[in-house]
């Protein structure tokens, strides 16, 4: 049995994620797969009923479940300097390293291009959004009134494993092919780290194709064909 979880989340997300589990909860039962089902608060809901947005009967809940659907939270709008106001660290509690998004055209949608086929891979623990899985401290900070400074932070670790899922997936797919997306003649340090790790495993790989674009010239091509790329892979902050 598989076991998810449902949170609902702020604004459009009470209205929505019930739409979405009905669709999952079909798909299931076409499949014959035994789900269970059980709702958690989080957000504005949690901190209603257990004072934290994050509610540790919510962290504790879903640490026996396979997965979940979450709604968005809407920490915009939270009171500010508050600790029980916080945007939930969910990838930081359950080490949520990779944002999968597929990309595809549909015959019966209108798009420019047809039979697009795309896997975006977003490394999500590191880079210039760290600071939310940092254990104590922030990653920006505000010397004076005139200086702002944030830190970028790859490892090794963090750009392996989200190159080797990267890979993973191509495995499964007809191209087989993996591009690393990244800046390193410029961030030499950072991007060329990441780019590093994506050429290690791409050693391991010899089943899959491998090959490099920087990120401007991604964004250009990408929009001129499409179906030059199928399963791509990125930094937190290009993805």
């Amino acid at each position: 049995m598989l076991k998810i979880g449902i949170l609902l989340g702020d604004d459009i997300g009470p209205e929505v994620v019930p739409e979405c589990v009905k669709v999952m909860k079909a798909a299931a039962a076409k499949a014959g797969l035994d789900v269970h089902w059980q709702d958690f608060p989080i957000g504005r809901r949690g901190h209603e009923m257990h004072g934290h947005t994050m509610p540790q009967q919510t962290v504790d809940g879903l640490k026996d479940f396979d997965g979940w659907i979450m709604g968005p939270i809407g920490h915009g709008s939270y009171p500010r300097n508050d600790p029980t106001w916080i945007m939930p660290p969910m990838r930081k509690k359950f080490d949520q390293f990779a944002s999968i998004k597929p990309v595809k055209s549909y015959e019966n949608i209108k798009s420019i291009h047809k039979n697009v086929d795309i896997v975006f891979l977003r490394e999500v623990t590191e880079g210039m959004q760290s600071s939310d899985t940092i254990v104590a401290g922030n990653g920006e900070f505000r010397p004076n009134d005139e200086i702002s400074i944030g830190t970028r932070v790859t490892t090794r670790k963090g750009a392996n494993r989200v190159a080797r899922e990267a890979f993973e997936i191509a495995r499964t797919r007809k191209m087989k092919l993996v591009t690393s997306v990244h800046k390193e003649p410029v961030y030499r340090l950072v991007c060329g780290m990441f780019a590093e790790e994506c050429r290690k495993v791409a050693k391991e790989y010899p089943d899959c194709k491998f090959n490099e674009v920087l990120v401007d010239g991604f964004a250009m091509k990408v929009v001129m064909n499409p179906h030059q790329f199928d399963v791509v892979v990125t930094t937190n902050q290009f993805g």
